[in-house]
């Protein structure tokens, strides 16, 4: 799978992966790129319907509900 933000996820996997290597997040790093990738678009849709975001969307083709 290949991500792309703004359409199935807020972050990139290289993103990702620095954001955990930077918290000595060991068990992220051990996983394979297909099962972060998962990952991170199972966060996207959390983040999407769960929190209400700021402001409006100005494109009607916006893919994620935040900005």
């Amino acid at each position: 799978m290949t991500l792309t933000v703004a359409v199935d996820t807020y972050a990139t996997l290289a993103e990702a992966n620095a954001y955990a290597t930077a918290r000595g997040w060991t068990d992220w790093a051990a996983l394979s790129d297909p099962a972060k990738e998962l990952r991170l678009t199972e966060a996207a849709v959390y983040l999407d319907q769960t929190y209400v975001w700021k402001g409006r969307i100005t494109v009607e083709s916006q893919a994620m509900a935040g900005p």
